[in-house]
């Protein structure tokens, strides 16, 4: 006969299997089921909300912020670097666009220019150059012209009020400076 007042043995382990194994199953499934729901309803709401411009707009709009963000990196390289791999190399860009490369060396007397040139930034490069399969097609690139006529390329990686990370798009090699000036 089935006495429903009485614990036995049994009925522990029944219930803690119901309390261990059934109930967070059930819960995790409708909780899971519920996530998936809100997850469809956002992306339903955001695909109603969504907004067609014009391409000519999108252009437009395009253009005028990469404008003002290489403006704000040709603002930014305005000054005196120096290398953190090499503490005595300088790089020193000018408003005017002109460009001067030292070695400061204690040990060496004279002008510590090693070279002369000029810069701009740009918003886009040419690939054709260069032997490289990586795409660099969005972001600011530094172009370096010396009096000899070589050119080198740079991707600007990171730059700040103090720190500025280029990478020479003939190698990849990274090279790092802080803001001395």
């Amino acid at each position: 006969m089935v006495e429903w007042n009485t614990v036995t043995w049994y009925s522990k382990i029944a219930t803690l299997v119901v309390l261990l194994g059934v109930v967070p199953t059930i819960a995790f499934l409708v909780g899971s089921q519920y996530g998936l729901t809100i997850l469809t309803i956002e992306e339903s709401q955001l695909s109603n909300q969504t907004l067609v411009v014009p391409a000519s707009q999108r252009e437009k709009q395009l253009a005028s912020s990469t404008k003002g963000i290489l403006a704000q990196v040709q603002k930014s390289l305005v000054g005196t670097w120096q290398s953190l791999i090499d503490k005595k190399y300088v790089v020193i860009f000018s408003k005017s666009g002109e460009l001067r490369e030292e070695y400061r060396d204690p040990e060496i007397v004279g002008d510590p220019t090693v070279d002369r040139g000029t810069w701009k930034v740009l918003g886009e490069f040419q690939m054709s150059d260069l032997q490289l399969t990586t795409d660099f097609s969005d972001g600011a690139f530094l172009k370096k012209v010396f009096v000899d006529g070589h050119a080198y390329n740079y991707k600007v990686v990171r730059i700040g009020t103090s720190t500025l990370e280029l990478m020479y798009l003939d190698t990849g090699k990274l090279n790092k400076f802080t803001k001395v000036k």
